[in-house]
């Protein structure tokens, strides 16, 4: 999921992280030129070089605050389309006419779109940032090479030690991050069964039950999210100890060198500025293993749900429908066999108006999973045919065109009617009243 999301926007993200890496160049070369200006401009006394210098300087702040919103810009397209592509991904499989094997609820798919969408686009993010720090550490290290071995040494050495070591939490994050996700769906899932059901509860009395039922569900996932907050936190805590540190021993091996002359003070502000510059690449390396953590979980959900099997499948090779039915097919059930059906036979006629009664409600639910292709035919003995002509033999469309399945169900929907039939407002009103006449 992750690999895919960078092909397919690979032109933008491209842009993304090559402005990104401009802002870093130029965040790392601020306080080398700061330090020559103080060096050429303020220890000679010459105010032709130091107004130079400072021009430099102000070029270099235009160029850097310019990459960095240009590549946001850049950045956050790619990442919004991604999260968009992915919903819409999740959204088709979840309603695709052959029906989905569902063994979720629809408040856990709903969570796939939005929370688990955003993490594996946000961790396009992760990369352009990722890539643009280890560039700024590569010019921060050409630069202290030029100035002195040892330092450049000590900076080489301790980058890869900080990260290393922030790296012990990345697996807490991974699945404490993957638990949250699953307990946030769950929790999504009860609410919209609660809602669904309302009418149900209040008739029986149990709001209570149900609301207590909710409650366990939310707070699993407030813990689960602390837990993961806490789990950040201290990846983040930890580099940030670990640069200071590191900032600390850097410092300190300058200022001797300035004390002993080998240095200028120019070049020791630019050495302590580029070490204080690097605690801010250091910290975003280790939050990005914390993110693509997150961001893998959320794409393996998300891969797991669309690479589950659907109800029905295509017509078989070599199946009758170039003899689909006529308009006013017949309905014909065979010594059916599923669930509390045991042997149903049913024979309707073109045109004929046939009422079932049914004493049973489970039979009758049975009935219209059965006919409405929410069961797989090799889980439905007996046959069924539309117009003398197995459903198996059927491709979806011809079968959706020649039959409809309208289960008893009521839905809550906001805003008014008609709101909810013309969305757009593109009818006008006697179509609109045709309209609401059918429905």
């Amino acid at each position: 999921m992750l690999s895919r999301a960078v092909r397919r926007h690979r032109g933008r993200v491209t842009g993304f992280i090559a402005l990104l890496v401009v802002w870093q160049l130029c965040e790392a070369l601020v306080p080398v030129v700061i330090g020559l200006t103080i060096d050429h401009g303020v220890a000679t006394g010459d105010g032709s070089t130091f107004l130079a210098w400072a021009g430099l300087l102000v070029a270099l702040f235009v160029v850097l605050s310019s990459g960095y919103r240009f590549g946001s810009r850049i950045g956050m397209r790619a990442i919004e389309t991604e999260i968009h592509l992915l919903r819409m991904e999740i959204a088709g499989h979840a309603l695709d006419a052959r029906g989905l094997r569902a063994d979720r609820g629809s408040g856990e798919t709903m969570s796939l779109a939005t929370s688990d969408a955003e993490e594996v686009g946000y961790a396009l993010r992760m990369l352009g940032y990722a890539v643009a720090s280890l560039a700024a550490v590569a010019v921060s290290a050409a630069v202290l090479f030029r100035i002195d071995v040892v330092l450049a040494l000590v900076v080489l050495g301790g980058v890869p030690v900080c990260l290393v070591l922030t790296q012990v939490a990345t697996p807490l994050v991974s699945r404490r991050s993957r638990a949250q996700q699953e307990r946030v769906a769950r929790s999504a899932g009860v609410a919209v069964d609660l809602v669904r059901g309302i009418r149900v509860l209040q008739g029986i009395g149990g709001e209570h039950a149900a609301a207590s039922r909710y409650r366990v569900a939310s707070r699993d996932a407030r813990d689960a999210g602390i837990k993961v907050a806490w789990a950040r936190a201290s990846l983040v805590g930890l580099a940030q100890v670990l640069g200071g540190i590191f900032l600390g021993v850097v410092t300190l091996l300058a200022g001797r060198l300035a004390l002993q002359g080998d240095i200028s003070i120019g070049e020791l502000i630019a050495i302590v500025g580029l070490t204080q510059f690097l605690v801010e690449p250091i910290t975003v390396l280790a939050e990005m293993s914390a993110q693509v953590a997150a961001a893998l979980g959320s794409g393996q959900r998300i891969a797991d749900f669309l690479v589950r099997p659907l109800v029905l499948s295509g017509a078989p090779e070599g199946a009758a429908t170039d003899r689909p039915p006529g308009a006013a097919a017949s309905l014909e059930l065979v010594d059916v066999r599923h669930g509390s059906l045991d042997g149903l036979d049913i024979s309707s006629a073109d045109g004929e108006v046939l009422g079932i009664v049914s004493a049973d409600p489970g039979d009758s639910q049975a009935l219209v999973r059965v006919l409405s292709a929410q069961v797989p035919t090799d889980e439905i003995s007996g046959e069924i045919r539309i117009g003398g002509v197995p459903v198996t033999a059927l491709d979806v469309d011809a079968r959706r065109k020649r039959l409809v399945v309208a289960p008893h169900r009521a839905d809550l929907l906001e805003g008014t009617l008609r709101s909810n039939v013309d969305p757009w407002e593109r009818h006008h009103e006697v179509r609109l009243g045709e309209v609401l006449a059918a429905s």
